[in-house]
């Protein structure tokens, strides 16, 4: 039973339930017949496995560690040392090793002459004993002594967080205190403990989601002059493409889309930067809204327009304009659909997230709410309206009587003209991924600014300390999709001096994810369903009112990853996250294929598949690499695509899904198992999106290569081709940026962004900047004057 209380412990804290410990036994063969007159350690070790049945109850497991041990035992004379010599002869692999002990002294002699581990009377009190053993990181010491049991860990204190080994120890005295028969559950209590409080769900708030739909601030607010931002500010702020203040409930544009659509059908996608008066309209007659990007292929589209049953697509608003205005918004349901927005499904066929609007009014309502959203304010929509930031964009900000400054389309990656629409038309929320802040602070900062929600990727930890420099409060956001846009916020302004660099013995490597939001919570789950404790690594799901219906028109995948459990429905994410002492919630990325390339959530398996549909494609793998900032894909192909695969692509994946860089090879290497081996494909990409091509010419390229290198956190050899586009190693907007601010620093050259980006090699960058450095010479001699 104490071995298998330690093992249960054990296990809640690797976040694995099946593992090995070792064994110390007092072994003394009889060998000789004086061999019990010897002085001696007797010591051998054995291997103990430890693999409890998930549906089995806690003494069932106990009784099959029993079964097993007295099974191993009939085999000590094999030792463990060879044991795991053999291990890592077959795996490859040097990290086989069992550092966990269990020394027990239970049992040692027999009834007639039992052996005492008590100490003399005569001995003094004993204030501090250590043990220590090579190799071993935890040995849990048992003895009997005075009639009662003594336990004592010895540990490698430095292995452990703070607080861990303390938290594991009172949890195996609680599995002892409750290792009774009538125990039939299959943890002990303490092990996984359910967190409670604010490090599991958010506050309790009243929300609007009593009212008919998430919209409801926006559609019952009246109209009201603007509040003046500058000169000449007329009611649309310019130009009509750039921004949107909410019409009265009777008529408008919306109003009038709204109402055409209404006599066509149920659901209506939406496209283009002026999509969001098509969302509008679709609320305000209440009706759920299908955004679809103006950049995703036929295919898809039609895949997307299928899936989500619409019966009008709404792509010109010009002949709606004439249509009779709605005398008032459409009363809804709060469980009613508000929108669905589709995203990567790795089985080639994008999913449809159905949102209700109560759901999506609970998340819009407190992040207004908790960051003081109101009529002064604007925010700058550079989020895609099929990229569900764009909900909070358009309801959270015209809902409190705010309004949205839409870049145009060509615009929409060009941050010096979002520093300017900004200015001018007096941006206050910044609303998108990390990379576009950064990119925007690489640019130049509005003055107007004053508050930043960056969520959808990694929020790098330097990102707060430069947010705050500007005098922006900084708010990294998390969630999915299927939760409502966000689930969990901190304020990363204000967090604690010095937090990247450790905080309870543990060092983040990005801003926290913080805490749920209102009426919101999250679990962190292992393998068995159970809750992970501190500091261990589990799936994140997400629960609360935020929580999607499911997938539109795909009842499996909704079962899959809709569950419920006491009661309560919860989205399992398949992203990996812990919780710290404090209650913070850490997120440590993806479990399964999903990544993100470019602040887009994607599916490798989505990807593979429009690969594997070409009729000259055997088969196909992709994978991810590069820093987590700047990943890029890598696909590599087993038979000849030929010159047509980018036009092949491009006509079912969005751009971003379009592998730069292909491989071709005779077969996919597989692991032992007959998987594709996608750690060695990985190792691929990294050497051949690097290295491939003629080396950089020259001191010059090489000094560019090298600067690559550096800001793409390449390995420092092999360094780029000379021809290898800076996109294909994972090169942005941000770092294409960084890239010409340092080759003015380094060579003293001015490079122009759309001259670089026309021909974005290390060999065309030198050649350009050879060319600034001879003009800039020219000028020098030249001498001016009468003559």
């Amino acid at each position: 039973m104490l071995l298998a209380a330690y093992a249960e412990v054990l296990g809640a804290w690797s976040g694995s339930s099946a593992l090995t410990v070792t064994l110390t036994l007092f072994d003394r063969r009889p060998v000789h017949d004086d061999v019990f007159r010897v002085l001696g350690d007797f010591t051998s070790l054995t291997l103990a496995g430890y693999r409890p049945d998930p549906a089995a109850g806690w003494l069932a497991a106990a009784h099959a560690l029993q079964r097993r041990l007295g099974e191993d035992l009939d085999h000590r004379d094999v030792s463990p040392s060879w044991l795991l010599r053999e291990l890592a002869t077959r795996t490859g692999t040097l990290d086989a090793a069992v550092p966990v002990v269990f020394t027990s002294a239970l049992g040692v002699g027999d009834q007639a002459t039992p052996v005492s581990m008590d100490m003399s009377p005569g001995f003094p009190e004993r204030v501090f004993g250590i043990s220590q053993s090579p190799q071993v990181s935890l040995d849990n010491q048992v003895l009997e002594s005075a009639d009662g049991l003594q336990v004592t860990w010895d540990a490698v204190e430095e292995l452990f967080h703070a607080g861990v080994l303390d938290a594991m120890f009172d949890a195996t005295t609680c599995c002892w205190n409750t290792s009774r028969p009538r125990t039939g559950t299959r943890r002990c209590p303490t092990c996984c403990r359910r967190r409670s409080g604010p490090s599991a769900s958010g506050s309790t708030r009243p929300t609007p989601t009593s009212r008919p739909g998430c919209c409801t601030p926006l559609l019952r607010r009246r109209h009201r002059p603007p509040r003046r931002a500058g000169p000449d500010r007329r009611e649309r702020l310019g130009d009509p493409r750039r921004a949107r203040r909410p019409r009265p409930a009777r008529g408008g544009r919306a109003g009038r889309a709204g109402r055409a659509a209404r006599r066509r059908g149920d659901r209506h996608p939406a496209q283009g930067a002026r999509a969001g008066r098509r969302g509008a309209g679709g609320a305000r007659r209440g009706r759920a809204y299908v955004p679809v990007g103006v950049d995703q292929p036929p295919r898809r589209r039609a895949q997307v327009h299928q899936a989500a049953r619409a019966r009008a697509a709404i792509t010109d608003l010009g002949p709606l304009l004439a249509a009779e205005p709605l005398a008032r918004p459409v009363a809804v349901s709060p469980d009613a659909p508000a929108y669905v927005i589709f995203t990567s499904g790795s089985t080639g066929t994008p999913k449809g997230v159905q949102v209700r609007h109560s759901a999506a009014g609970n998340t819009v309502a407190d992040v207004t709410t908790r960051f003081g959203i109101g009529p002064a304010d604007r925010v700058l929509g550079v989020s895609a309206l099929d990229f569900d930031l764009s909900v909070y964009d358009l309801f959270g900000l015209l809902g409190a009587g705010g309004a949205v400054v839409f870049p145009a389309e060509d615009e929409r990656r060009d941050a010096a003209r979002w520093r300017d629409l900004a200015q001018t038309h007096g941006v206050t929320v910044w609303n998108s991924v990390p990379v576009l802040l950064e990119m925007l602070l690489v640019a130049g900062l509005p003055s107007t600014l004053r508050l930043a929600l960056v969520s959808g990727d990694w929020v790098p930890v330097d990102l707060p300390d430069r947010a705050a420099a500007a005098g922006i409060r900084l708010i990294a956001m998390g969630g999915a999709t299927e939760g409502a846009i966000w689930s969990n916020a901190v304020d990363a302004t204000a967090l604690p001096t010095g937090w990247a660099a450790g905080r309870d013995s543990g060092a983040w490597g990005s801003v926290p994810y913080g805490f749920p939001l209102a009426n919101q919570r999250y679990r962190v789950v292992g393998e068995d369903g159970r809750d992970r404790p501190d500091w261990v690594p589990g799936e994140l799901w997400i629960g609360g009112r935020g929580v999607a219906d499911g997938y539109r028109g795909d009842p499996e995948r909704t079962a899959e990853r809709f569950v419920t459990r006491d009661g309560l429905r919860w989205y399992r994410t398949g992203d990996v996250g812990r919780y710290r002492p404090d209650g913070m919630l850490e997120f440590l990325g993806r479990a399964d294929q999903q990544v993100k390339i470019g602040g887009h959530r994607l599916e490798l398996g989505e990807v593979e598949t429009a690969l594997a549909e070409h009729p000259r494609i055997d088969r196909a793998a992709v994978v991810a690499v590069g820093p987590r900032q700047a990943r890029r894909l890598h696909a590599f192909l087993v038979g000849d695509p030929g010159p047509d695969l980018d036009a092949f692509l491009t006509e079912r994946l969005p751009t971003h899904a379009v592998p730069p860089r292909r491989t071709v090879l005779d077969a996919l290497p597989l692991t032992a198992n007959g998987k594709i081996d996608r750690a060695e494909l990985a190792a691929r990409a990294e050497a051949d999106g690097v290295a491939t091509g003629a080396a950089p010419d020259g001191e010059l390229e090489i000094g560019i290569a090298r600067l690559w290198a550096e800001l793409l956190e390449l390995p420092a050899a092999p360094l780029p081709a000379r021809d290898v586009a800076f996109f294909a190693l994972g090169g942005s907007s941000l770092t294409t940026l960084r890239l010409l601010a340092a080759v003015s620093m380094r060579f003293g050259a001015e490079i122009p962004a759309r001259r670089f980006l026309a021909a974005p090699t290390v060999a065309a960058l030198a050649a350009d900047v050879r060319t600034a450095i001879a003009d800039a010479d020219a000028d020098a001699d030249e001498e001016t004057g009468s003559v």
